[in-house]
Protein backbone atom coordinates (compact mmCIF):
# COMPACT_ATOMS: atom_id res chain seq x y z
CA UNK A 1 0.00 0.00 0.00
CA UNK A 2 1.31 3.19 -0.85
CA UNK A 3 1.58 6.35 1.40
CA UNK A 4 -0.16 9.62 1.27
CA UNK A 5 3.24 10.86 0.55
CA UNK A 6 4.14 8.64 -2.50
CA UNK A 7 0.55 9.10 -4.03
CA UNK A 8 1.49 13.38 -3.60
CA UNK A 9 4.54 12.32 -5.22
CA UNK A 10 2.81 10.63 -8.25
CA UNK A 11 -0.19 13.19 -8.88
CA UNK A 12 2.55 15.67 -8.95
CA UNK A 13 4.22 14.63 -11.86
CA UNK A 14 2.39 16.02 -15.04
CA UNK A 15 1.72 12.09 -16.88
CA UNK A 16 0.13 11.17 -13.58
CA UNK A 17 -1.82 14.55 -12.31
CA UNK A 18 -5.29 13.28 -14.34
CA UNK A 19 -4.93 10.04 -12.51
CA UNK A 20 -6.97 8.94 -9.74
CA UNK A 21 -5.70 7.67 -6.48
CA UNK A 22 -6.71 4.62 -6.06
CA UNK A 23 -5.73 4.06 -9.80
CA UNK A 24 -2.31 5.06 -8.98
CA UNK A 25 -2.41 3.11 -5.47
CA UNK A 26 -3.29 0.18 -7.61
CA UNK A 27 -0.66 0.13 -10.32
CA UNK A 28 2.50 1.07 -8.05
CA UNK A 29 4.47 -0.47 -5.40
CA UNK A 30 6.91 1.17 -3.34
CA UNK A 31 10.23 -0.29 -2.97
CA UNK A 32 13.76 0.80 -1.26
CA UNK A 33 16.92 -0.24 -3.80
CA UNK A 34 20.34 -0.13 -2.52
CA UNK A 35 23.21 1.59 -4.54
CA UNK A 36 24.09 0.44 -8.12
CA UNK A 37 21.27 -1.93 -8.77
CA UNK A 38 19.85 -1.98 -12.44
CA UNK A 39 16.20 -1.67 -12.77
CA UNK A 40 15.83 -2.91 -16.28
CA UNK A 41 18.18 -3.54 -19.34
CA UNK A 42 18.17 -1.09 -22.48
CA UNK A 43 16.29 -3.60 -25.09
CA UNK A 44 14.39 -5.74 -22.31
CA UNK A 45 10.78 -6.04 -22.45
CA UNK A 46 9.33 -2.46 -20.92
CA UNK A 47 6.85 -3.87 -17.67
CA UNK A 48 7.47 -0.90 -15.07
CA UNK A 49 7.56 2.61 -15.13
CA UNK A 50 9.93 4.02 -12.05
CA UNK A 51 9.01 7.16 -10.12
CA UNK A 52 12.32 8.24 -7.86
CA UNK A 53 10.52 8.90 -4.58
CA UNK A 54 14.10 9.76 -3.08
CA UNK A 55 17.22 8.92 -4.49
CA UNK A 56 19.14 9.12 -8.15
CA UNK A 57 18.60 7.09 -10.64
CA UNK A 58 20.13 6.91 -13.88
CA UNK A 59 19.51 5.82 -17.75
CA UNK A 60 22.24 4.84 -20.33
CA UNK A 61 21.71 4.16 -23.63
CA UNK A 62 24.15 3.06 -26.19
CA UNK A 63 24.60 5.49 -29.14
CA UNK A 64 27.07 4.00 -31.12
CA UNK A 65 30.51 2.57 -30.60
CA UNK A 66 31.35 3.35 -27.18
CA UNK A 67 29.38 6.58 -26.94
CA UNK A 68 26.41 6.41 -24.38
CA UNK A 69 23.97 9.44 -23.64
CA UNK A 70 23.55 9.33 -19.83
CA UNK A 71 20.72 10.92 -18.18
CA UNK A 72 20.35 11.56 -14.09
CA UNK A 73 17.00 10.71 -12.92
CA UNK A 74 16.10 12.26 -9.44
CA UNK A 75 13.37 12.84 -6.93
CA UNK A 76 9.37 13.33 -8.55
CA UNK A 77 11.10 12.16 -12.11
CA UNK A 78 9.91 9.13 -13.87
CA UNK A 79 12.16 6.58 -16.17
CA UNK A 80 10.85 3.77 -17.93
CA UNK A 81 8.09 5.58 -19.43
CA UNK A 82 8.42 3.99 -23.22
CA UNK A 83 6.08 1.83 -22.61
CA UNK A 84 3.32 4.69 -22.22
CA UNK A 85 3.88 5.77 -25.29
CA UNK A 86 3.67 2.64 -26.91
CA UNK A 87 7.54 1.21 -26.77
CA UNK A 88 7.57 -2.03 -26.01
CA UNK A 89 11.54 -2.02 -24.90
CA UNK A 90 13.49 -0.01 -22.70
CA UNK A 91 15.26 2.58 -24.50
CA UNK A 92 18.53 2.62 -21.59
CA UNK A 93 19.46 0.60 -18.57
CA UNK A 94 17.98 2.13 -15.61
CA UNK A 95 19.98 1.97 -12.24
CA UNK A 96 20.29 3.54 -8.74
CA UNK A 97 23.33 5.79 -8.64
CA UNK A 98 22.52 5.47 -4.62
CA UNK A 99 20.44 4.50 -2.26
CA UNK A 100 16.71 4.64 -3.70
CA UNK A 101 13.33 4.58 -2.97
CA UNK A 102 11.13 4.33 -6.29
CA UNK A 103 8.05 3.91 -7.31
CA UNK A 104 7.10 1.14 -9.39
CA UNK A 105 4.07 1.04 -11.46
CA UNK A 106 2.56 -2.10 -13.78
CA UNK A 107 3.15 0.21 -17.16
CA UNK A 108 0.34 -2.19 -18.90
CA UNK A 109 -1.92 -1.22 -16.29
CA UNK A 110 -1.88 1.81 -16.53
CA UNK A 111 -1.77 2.20 -20.47
CA UNK A 112 -5.29 0.24 -20.15
CA UNK A 113 -6.67 2.93 -17.30
CA UNK A 114 -5.91 5.32 -19.38
CA UNK A 115 -8.15 8.22 -20.48
CA UNK A 116 -8.12 11.03 -22.87
CA UNK A 117 -5.91 13.49 -20.58
CA UNK A 118 -3.80 10.56 -19.72
CA UNK A 119 -3.18 10.56 -23.37
CA UNK A 120 -2.52 14.03 -23.70
CA UNK A 121 -0.34 14.14 -20.72
CA UNK A 122 1.85 11.29 -22.44
CA UNK A 123 1.98 13.11 -25.35
CA UNK A 124 3.31 16.07 -23.75
CA UNK A 125 5.49 14.21 -21.21
CA UNK A 126 7.58 12.23 -24.81
CA UNK A 127 7.67 15.71 -26.97
CA UNK A 128 9.54 17.15 -22.74
CA UNK A 129 11.77 13.70 -23.16
CA UNK A 130 12.64 14.22 -26.92
CA UNK A 131 13.64 17.22 -25.91
CA UNK A 132 16.22 16.76 -23.05
CA UNK A 133 17.40 13.85 -25.57
CA UNK A 134 18.55 16.12 -27.63
CA UNK A 135 20.70 18.20 -24.87
CA UNK A 136 21.71 14.89 -23.26
CA UNK A 137 25.50 14.59 -22.67
CA UNK A 138 27.05 12.16 -24.41
CA UNK A 139 29.86 10.33 -22.67
CA UNK A 140 32.65 8.35 -24.64
CA UNK A 141 33.86 5.13 -22.77
CA UNK A 142 37.36 4.09 -24.29
CA UNK A 143 38.22 0.54 -23.99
Amino acid sequence: MLTPDALDTLTGIGIFSRCERATLAAAFVSLKVPAACILALEDEPAQYVFVVQRGLLSVRTYVSRSVYATELIAAGEVAGEERLFGRPRYLGTIRTLRDSEALVGDAAFLRAQASAGFAFDIAAAAYRRLESARNATLTRFYR
